[in-house]
């Protein structure tokens, strides 16, 4: 793909934060799934969603259409 902001560089920051907040949360993450919370299962639903959403229009090569 050619275009503005598609090289690594652009995105590595975020994937680094991303990788970080995932280490520093994990532990509060096995605390709720342990207690079994009920928001847990939907909130992991909802990212799931977000991520899965990300990664079939990066695949599909989908373009929003900008106003």
């Amino acid at each position: 793909m050619i275009g503005i902001s598609t090289d690594m560089r652009y995105h590595y920051w975020s994937i680094l934060d991303i990788l970080a907040a995932t280490v520093l949360v994990l532990s509060l993450l096995g605390a709720a799934w342990r207690r079994r919370e009920r928001s847990l299962p939907w909130s992991l639903a909802g990212v799931a969603g977000v991520v899965l959403a990300g990664v079939l229009a990066r695949l599909l090569d989908v373009r929003a259409p900008v106003v």
